[in-house]
């Protein structure tokens, strides 16, 4: 497979797979523009109904599209109020180790990743 950065490497990508005689069932994309191109490719072999599709991240106006797009979504104000008090504690002198620090992400069930294989 191709290095897949964008929504048209994506769709690209997405289209050979969908192409191959054992094509999946379901995708999983791992950032919003891939999702983007996996959805531009559902729709153009009009298997959007019959391939479940889950996004990692928030896809705008997902919600409006046959079916919704189903999403994990991230918390980014989370996200960016953490970067930003560990920056300014590495700015004002905090030298400890390194830390693992988890933000939940949750599950928007919308009506793509529910589709189930034939």
């Amino acid at each position: 497979m191709q290095d897949v950065r964008d929504s048209e490497a994506a769709e690209g990508a997405a289209s050979e797979l969908l192409a191959r005689p054992d094509s999946p069932t379901a995708l999983f994309t791992a950032r919003n523009t891939i999702t983007i191109g996996a959805i531009r490719a559902l729709r153009h072999a009009r298997l959007q109904q019959r391939v479940a599709l889950v996004g990692f991240d928030e896809v705008p106006l997902a919600d409006l599209l046959d079916p919704s797009v189903s999403v994990i979504a991230q918390d980014i104000t989370a996200i960016g109020q953490l970067a930003a008090r560990l920056l300014f504690q590495r700015l004002a002198g905090d030298d400890s180790p390194y830390r693992e620090h988890l933000i939940p992400t949750r599950l928007i069930c919308r009506g793509s990743g529910e589709i189930t294989p034939p």
